[in-house]
């Protein structure tokens, strides 16, 4: 069975995207997505395909002139006027039927969706050492255009970064920025930051019964370890071996060597191999009672203390990314100065239903104008989820001052915009 669309009557016009100078703002559907899980934010939009409309059936009516929107344009989204995003049109879908009513499907990412898609430039060195973290994304992103901003102290200086064949711009960033628990997000207007988790408080809290109309919330363990262990090299262990490592047929032979001793504990940490010829740290998650090891090797030349550190961030993103809740909040725009929701804030969720009452951190915003109206998603989990730092009790930290329910939502309080 062919599946129909069946478009908004009325399209909004508070998103618009401008192509090359030209604003488009009548779209019938629209979707806005910036989330932690991923460094580029993207958009999908569709509206009547008029140019493509007007030179297939002569009794079109196009709603203004121009050229047909294709794939590789650079777009800028905006808001109520405000820029919320600067990028490019990775994709344009079209669709009709033979009695007209062609729509045409835009969607795309901002610029930072070239350092996922592609490697450093190939011309340019692939090592550097004793270089800070910001300063070699520095060197990587400048090819593309992109600038880099830290507010974070990510000392020490990284030994040694190298970036492997192959590799894309945000992989070779990433393996040293988990070694230094910092995150790397995008700004969504032609850069990156790099921060840690929660800096910014949201627009508004959260609450339901209250501002948002729907909760979904997914405890889960099924990511969840006992003991966490990051394995590594050291720049020791890993240099050339020595010239003498080279058979000699002139030497005697040696004698065999001693037998191993049984370790001293049950510690994986005594057993052979385990914290003698390798870096290695370990992490213990206490909710998990059961024997669940897991183990990650450290894509880049390790200390002890660094393993230990990526071994205790591993253990908490984890345990933060189990609890997640998704909150459908009616309106684009939100909080007394109705802005925006923005990914990377902390909210004080008070929801009933899940029992939570505590900050939270918002990991992802997702905001959509279709037949239902105006909606924002908001995916919430731990503060902890991509900090190094531990949060304490996640679950009952003191309640907020401000009254139940928070601030009404844009489009209930006689506030909202027009279409």
């Amino acid at each position: 069975m062919t599946q129909v669309y069946l478009p908004n009557k009325i399209p909004t016009r508070r998103i618009a995207l401008k192509i090359d100078g030209k604003t488009i703002d009548r779209w019938t559907r629209a979707e806005l997505v910036h989330d932690m899980g991923e460094l580029a934010a993207s958009f999908e939009l569709t509206v009547h395909d008029d140019e493509r409309a007007k030179g297939t059936w002569e009794w079109t009516t196009p709603a203004g002139d121009g050229e047909p929107m294709n794939w590789g344009r650079k777009a800028e989204i905006t808001i109520d006027g405000e820029t919320w995003l600067i990028g490019w049109i990775d994709d344009v879908t079209s669709e009709a039927g033979e009695q007209g009513g062609g729509y045409v499907t835009i969607s795309g990412r901002d610029k930072t969706g070239d350092l996922v898609d592609c490697p450093p430039d190939p011309r340019g060195k692939h090592e550097y050492k004793s270089i800070k973290l910001e300063e070699f994304a520095k060197k990587l992103c400048a090819p593309f255009g992109i600038t880099v901003k830290c507010d974070v102290d990510t000392s020490p200086v990284l030994d040694k970064a190298t970036v492997e064949a192959g590799e894309t711009v945000i992989s070779a960033l990433a393996k040293y920025a988990k070694q230094r628990a910092v995150i790397i997000t995008s700004d969504r207007v032609g850069g990156i930051l790099i921060t840690r988790s929660g800096k910014e408080k949201a627009i508004d809290e959260i609450h339901f019964p209250g501002n948002v109309i729907r909760v979904r919330a997914t405890f889960s363990a099924r990511e969840r370890f006992s003991d966490y262990f990051v394995k590594g090299q050291s720049e020791k262990n890993g240099g050339r071996r020595p010239a003498t490592a080279a058979l000699n047929v002139s030497e005697e032979p040696k004698d065999d060597p001693p037998e191993q001793k049984p370790p001293a504990t049950d510690s994986p940490l005594d057993k052979p191999g385990g914290a003698g010829a390798h870096v290695m740290g370990h992490a213990k998650d206490p909710d998990v009672t059961r024997w669940r090891p897991h183990i990650a090797m450290s894509r880049t030349q390790a200390k002890d203390v660094d393993a230990q550190k990526q071994a205790e961030w591993e253990m908490r993103t984890r345990r933060a990314k189990g609890d997640k809740m998704d909150y459908s909040y009616r309106g684009i725009t939100g909080g007394p100065e109705q802005k925006p929701w923005k990914m990377n804030t902390v909210a004080f969720v008070e929801d009933d239903y899940a029992g939570l009452s505590s900050e939270q951190l918002i990991a992802g915003v997702s905001i959509t104008y279709d037949e239902r109206g105006e909606m924002t998603r908001l995916r919430v989990t731990g503060k902890e989820a991509f900090d190094l730092q531990p949060v304490g009790d996640r679950r009952s930290q003191k309640k907020s001052g401000k009254s139940k329910g928070g601030s009404k939502p844009g489009g209930l309080d006689g506030t909202a915009k027009p279409l």
